[in-house]
């Protein structure tokens, strides 16, 4: 099942470190910030994660396929409820590089010890999209253990 099936991960937070240590290379990698509605393209399709202590339970013969999709991709260990994750299941598209319209990407923040040459890398690439973004760069809160992004030009 799970190798016909495309899953694009998000989360509704720019600002936890946890995040910005698992999952952009201990902040040396940068976060997407996309524009979504449910009437958005693609991102209109997320869904909320559940978290929970247990294992989902499928009984394949009697739990319809809806289900049986959001019991197995959409629940996970209730110890990741930090990440406040939606998914995409995409069952038409199926595994794979997807492109969405340029105009839904809204931000891109650069992480806290990112390279120069990857922020440079990532500025041609947003020339070329032919879409104004907005770029940010992660600073750390001076009292609170988040990431505040800042405006740059």
């Amino acid at each position: 099942l799970s190798k016909n099936i495309g899953m694009c991960c998000l989360t509704k937070t720019n600002s936890n470190i946890l995040m910005w240590s698992h999952y952009a290379a201990d902040h040396q990698g940068y976060c997407l910030e996309f524009s979504a509605s449910e009437t958005t393209p693609f991102f209109g399709e997320a869904q909320e994660v559940k978290y929970s202590p247990t294992f989902p339970v499928v009984d394949f013969f009697t739990t319809p396929h809806e289900k049986q999709v959001d019991l197995l991709f959409l629940t996970k260990y209730d110890g990741w409820q930090y990440e406040e994750e939606y998914r995409i299941v995409d069952h038409q598209g199926g595994p794979g590089l997807h492109e969405y319209p340029a105009e839904l990407l809204k931000s891109v923040t650069f992480g806290l010890p990112m390279r120069q040459e990857d922020k440079e890398k990532i500025r041609q690439w947003l020339e070329v999209r032919g879409h104004a973004v907005k770029l940010y760069e992660a600073t750390v809160h001076e009292r609170e253990f988040k990431v505040v992004p800042l405006e740059v030009p």
